[in-house]
């Protein structure tokens, strides 16, 4: 995020942005445990198994909900579109 926001971006949020990081992965591997590496091969495994247009399509949709859910995301999120879809792919 700071490489979106350097103007506005100090240490401060940098402290709240690793915790906030930090604990997120702690309390996701708590309430999944084991089952993160299943959903993440599942997951991998359906998306390779979709075509380039279908994959194309998960990939805008993906963003299209994402800010809907979150509209003030928008904001800060100012990227291209091939860069959006870098993002997706990653996720």
């Amino acid at each position: 995020l700071r490489s979106l926001l350097p103007k506005d971006w100090d240490s401060d949020h940098e402290v709240a942005w690793c915790w906030l990081s930090e604990t997120m992965e702690s309390l996701l591997k708590s309430q999944l445990g084991g089952k993160l590496d299943h959903q993440e091969k599942a997951l991998t495994h359906f998306m390779s198994s979709l075509n380039d247009d279908m994959r194309m399509t998960c990939r805008q949709q993906l963003f299209v909900n994402f800010f809907e859910m979150a509209p003030k995301s928008v904001h800060y999120l100012k990227q291209s579109t091939t860069r959006l879809h870098f993002i997706a792919d990653k996720v």
